[in-house]
């Protein structure tokens, strides 16, 4: 019996042994497909353990009662160091036919023999085991891995520019984790003859290009050289502009052909979706000295959003005008008046008003990033039906700004 072991805080569970080489032969043997993914992070023994399964299969082959596929997923970090064959066209994308002379990084110049191994057993005549080698471009969409950072830190807007590492020149191979997906399921059922597939998209996007798209979409619209180093600068620096023939010929169902940054649209929305980043946009109306602003705060306090108060809003926007530019004094200086003027009606009406410079403001506040991605708590305004109507429902509910409302608490 497992031995269950309970304190006052937790409860220990036993996890589950690792197979032994017996067991995991096993149930290799009643799979159709074996695939092994090496593409990103992966150990040793997960490399080794691919080198053990394709081989032992390749050795008991003749047992089988049917036909199997073996396909190993790789990374293009096995290309890193390939080079133009005339370094006079360095803008020519090196082919997927060129494969034979790829040039791994040094720390993947395991996966590149496993490449070779799979390869190599693969061709025999008759096998009843063919084996495919398909190499992933680095890896994006749906929770993000290799470019979680970027679109984190353009999320949080808590930085006026987003760091890239480097120059941001480089050249990054790049596929959709969906595209990936049906690249594989291409090649089982489809079969190609050519047994190595080179998985990347018809992007030919840098780095500076991708992070900036990614704060324009999420963020702040900027970018700055960064020297720090993070873990995953090795898939950063790669400068590699390939060009990939086999799968054109596999009728692929393309989610992302273009790439990360002509989609970056319904990509920002996949991360906020699969990390649950949804926003929450509350309007709290009532009477004066209900307790709205003391129950919009801890809202945001809880929740992590915004607190939005019509005069907080109003003396912003006039600090942004204190300093303007020497072209535009005349035309800061009548709308900062517009904007005083404005202000002292909300004391005087209670904020009846309904001019249009004072909706065009709480609309370019709502519309702001911050607000967008993480929500907000509108405290107290709109007052009238007029202004709501303007607000929610006239000229500005239309459009990709459009402003939505989860809820309206009274």
């Amino acid at each position: 019996m497992p031995d269950w072991k309970k304190t006052k805080r937790q409860k220990k569970v036993q996890l589950p042994k690792s197979p032994t080489r017996e067991e995991l032969l096993r149930r290799l043997l009643q799979c159709d497909v074996i695939m092994y993914n090496i593409s990103e992070n992966a150990t040793k023994q997960m490399i080794e353990e691919a080198t053990w399964a394709i081989t032992t299969l390749h050795e008991g082959m003749g047992s089988f009662r049917s036909r199997k596929m073996f396909i190993l997923i790789s990374s293009v970090m096995t290309w890193a160091m390939t080079k133009p064959q005339n370094p006079d066209e360095s803008d020519v994308p090196i082919s997927d036919e060129e494969f034979r002379r790829r040039r791994p990084h040094p720390s993947y110049r395991a996966h590149n023999e496993l490449e070779k191994l799979v390869l190599k057993l693969g061709r025999t005549k008759k096998t009843r085991l063919p084996a495919y080698v398909v190499t992933a471009g680095l890896l994006y969409g749906k929770e993000e891995y290799l470019f979680h950072y970027f679109f984190k830190v353009s999320w949080l807007m808590q930085s006026p520019e987003v760091p890239m590492f480097g120059a941001g020149t480089n050249y990054i191979p790049m596929i959709h984790v969906y595209d990936l997906g049906g690249i594989i399921q291409s090649v089982i059922l489809n079969k190609p003859k050519t047994k190595y597939v080179l998985a990347v998209d018809d992007s030919k996007n840098t780095l500076e290009e991708i992070v900036l798209a990614i704060s324009t979409a999420l963020g702040p619209g900027k970018v700055r050289e960064f020297t720090e180093e993070p873990q995953e600068l090795d898939y950063l620096k790669i400068n590699l502009t390939l060009d990939t023939s086999v799968i054109k010929e596999l009728n692929v169902h393309w989610i992302s052909e273009s790439g990360i940054v002509e989609n970056m649209e319904n990509i920002v929305e996949e991360f906020k979706v699969t990390r649950k980043l949804l926003p929450v946009k509350l309007l709290i109306l009532g009477p004066p000295a209900v307790g709205k602003t003391v129950i919009s705060k801890k809202l945001c306090d809880f929740y992590q959003l915004h607190y939005v108060k019509i005069e907080d809003v109003i003396e912003e926007k006039l600090k942004e005008l204190e300093e303007p530019e020497s072209e535009e004094d005349d035309t800061a200086a009548a709308e900062q008046k517009q904007l005083k003027e404005i202000l002292g009606s909300l004391k005087e009406d209670g904020g009846l008003s309904t001019d249009e410079k004072l909706l065009d403001i709480v609309k370019e506040k709502l519309s702001t990033k911050p607000c967008l991605n993480q929500g907000f708590v509108l405290d107290g305004f709109p007052h009238t039906y007029q202004q709501a109507q303007s607000l929610f429902f006239g000229e500005y509910c239309t459009g990709e700004e459009k402003i939505h409302l989860d809820f309206v608490a009274l």
